[in-house]
């Protein structure tokens, strides 16, 4: 087998299993090589002990860490209230790994999952960062949940994405004292509980959201929240999908009054309320709007009226 073409053999498969990934390891020292950067580059853990057996592969051969570009630690076996501490040290190793970029945290990780950010080593270097709270497996009082404070925005100083799933957000930042970095440029919120504070303590004047995206159990509950950031900052393009159909007016999610959006590109609202009036206000503010999609049972204009 010709070496040089191993990459193209494993570039041209983007769903390897780890465990093939491991036999092809064992095939050649050209195969090793290529096989386990694929392998390392970022590691799907779903329990403690893959955690501490992957942190002492870590341990034992220092190159490998070399490999680790991202990491997904959703491990689910129920220390919530208490992690051991033989696997609290695991995954310290994991998170003290310098160069992550891409971080997922899940399963008992999403309950008070600040904790576990705090022991990333090199924050200033993740560019995305995912939490996904899995309500399910957690009982009330282990609800996930997230407290992002001034000191977690300072240290995620170049992050472009973050994605918060099934929590409960506490947002405890001051941003007259501590302005956000403005490198966000996707910010995704699915059945998040936003307790306290406001969105636009992750945004500021400077921030070019590419992508605003906001999925909620309840009717309009976020629309002061988006309105603000609307107005806070560039956004190009809003998705905003409402569970249960809201069908007030008195909720609406754009007004009058609010300042022209030009810079919104693409507009997708689903089970939110639009009557005429809200869609004519929406051809006023966002002049350049390319895509606009609505849909539920709160769409109270005809297919005829939007053209």
């Amino acid at each position: 087998f010709i070496d040089h073409l191993i990459p193209l053999v494993l570039e041209s498969n983007d769903h390897w299993w780890p465990i093939d990934l491991a036999n092809l390891c064992r095939a050649s020292s050209a195969w090793l090589y290529f096989s386990r950067r694929v392998l390392y580059q970022c590691p799907h853990l779903t329990t403690f002990r893959a955690c501490a057996l992957f942190a002492r592969s870590l341990k034992e051969n220092a190159s490998l860490r070399d490999l680790v570009k991202g990491v997904r630690l959703q491990p689910t076996t129920g220390y919530r209230d208490s992690i051991p501490a033989a696997y609290l040290e695991s995954l310290r190793i994991i998170l003290g790994t310098d160069g992550l970029e891409s971080i997922i945290l899940g399963g008992d990780l999403a309950v008070a999952t600040g904790r576990y950010l705090h022991l990333i080593t090199n924050p200033g270097a993740v560019i995305n960062l995912r939490i996904d709270g899995m309500p399910m497996l957690c009982a009330a009082r282990h609800c996930p949940s997230l407290e992002w404070d001034e000191t977690l925005a300072l240290k995620f100083s170049r992050l472009r994405s973050l994605h918060l799933c099934n929590l409960v957000l506490d947002m405890d930042v001051d941003t007259s004292t501590s302005p956000c970095p403005s490198t966000l440029r996707t910010l995704v919120l699915e059945n998040v509980e936003l307790s306290f504070g406001r969105l636009t303590a992750l945004v500021n004047e400077d921030t070019t959201l590419e992508h605003l995206h906001v999925t909620t159990e309840q009717g309009c509950e976020y629309n002061d929240d988006i309105r603000e950031v609307l107005m806070s900052c560039e956004v190009h393009s809003l998705e905003y999908r409402v569970k249960h159909d809201c069908h007030s007016s008195e909720v609406s999610l754009f007004h009058n009054d609010m300042e022209p959006l030009p810079h919104l590109k693409r507009l997708h609202l689903e089970g939110v309320y639009v009557d005429r009036d809200m869609l004519e206000c929406i051809g006023r503010l966002c002049r350049g709007l390319k895509e606009l999609e609505l849909r539920g049972r709160g769409v109270a204009v005809r297919p005829a009226e939007i053209a």
